[in-house]
């Protein structure tokens, strides 16, 4: 006759129950924190159930209890690494890991925004999050574009939405600039990117310094005619203007501290260094080009550099 330990049943009931309960937990949702605090309880249950069963059916007047150690060893093992998977899977450990295992590297192409500017529109406001490229066009239209790189998973492409958002209250229009999506979990990833805003030349232009006010943003004009007023505010500017002697332009800089003339056309006698509350030692100049119809003024830029 085959005898009955203590843990057997328990062992086979346990797994069935357990495997039920998972089962069921990924289709309603169940509290994942619930499942693994009652798990061991539960196999006390059990076994205390198997031990009353076994002495109900027992006609032996002084019973021994004989114990299946392996099986209940069995239960315990399982049940937890049972439990941890359903953890894991619950928690989103489980897709994170696999994220990482399937990332890469990509350098994709930002999706091209343009947006025409009525005649309504007299100056335009730029936000940046992060460092830009601002150019001149001839046209009507403001045009952004550029490339990302990112280390992330597959289907993780940027959308107009992640990058810019665009404001018009009376004649100004906002162009805010957002910060890209961080991912902080065990696949950790970020985006830099590069992108190159157009703006209309005969539009009025302020750049504001950004709401971090941290050492970047920094811009990068690339002007070929400014036929408009614009105001820059910004950390750090690169100036990259091409036939300086043809311009009508006035250029002005206030509170800089730090000037870099690459090209040779700006050190002139109005630079000097001036004292403020701001540093011991900054910097203001004005040159005019032409008859210096329109005006490119620099407020607070900690560095300048100018190219030609």
């Amino acid at each position: 006759m085959r005898q009955w330990r203590i843990g057997t049943f328990s062992m086979g009931l346990s797994l069935i129950i357990l495997g039920a309960v998972l089962v069921l937990a990924n289709f309603f949702n169940w509290n994942t924190a619930l499942i693994a605090i009652s798990w061991w309880p539960a196999i006390l249950i059990v076994l205390g159930i198997e031990i009353l069963v076994y002495l109900i059916q027992s006609r032996e007047k002084t019973p021994i209890l004989k114990y299946d150690i392996l099986s209940i060893l069995f239960i315990g093992i399982i049940g937890t690494v049972g439990v941890a998977f359903f953890v894991v899977q619950s928690t989103g450990i489980l897709a994170e890991i696999q994220k990482a295992v399937h990332a890469e590297e990509k350098v994709e192409t930002l999706p091209v925004v343009k947006k025409q500017i009525p005649s309504s529109i007299s100056k335009i406001v730029i936000h940046p999050a992060e460092n830009l490229n601002i150019e001149t066009n001839s046209g009507r239209e403001l045009t952004l574009f550029g490339i990302y790189e990112t280390m992330a998973g597959k289907g993780d492409s940027l959308s107009q939405d992640d990058i810019v958002q665009f404001v018009q209250t009376g004649d100004t229009l906002h162009v805010q600039f957002l910060s890209l999506p961080d991912s902080y979990g065990i696949n950790h990833y970020s985006y830099q990117y590069d992108p190159t805003l157009s703006i209309p030349e005969d539009v009025d232009v302020e750049i504001k310094k950004g709401f971090h006010n941290r050492s970047y943003p920094a811009i990068k004009l690339h002007i070929d005619e400014l036929k408009a007023n614009w105001t820059v505010n910004s950390n750090i500017v690169w100036l990259y203007m091409n036939s300086w002697e043809n311009q009508n332009l006035t250029i002005e800089a206030s509170g800089l501290d730090s000037l870099e003339d690459k090209a040779g056309l700006l050190v002139v006698k109005g630079a000097k260094k001036q004292n403020n509350e701001k540093s011991d030692e900054q910097i203001t100049f004005s040159k005019t080009f032409g008859e210096g119809e329109h005006k490119l003024k620099f407020i607070d830029v900690e560095m300048l550099s100018i190219y030609e």
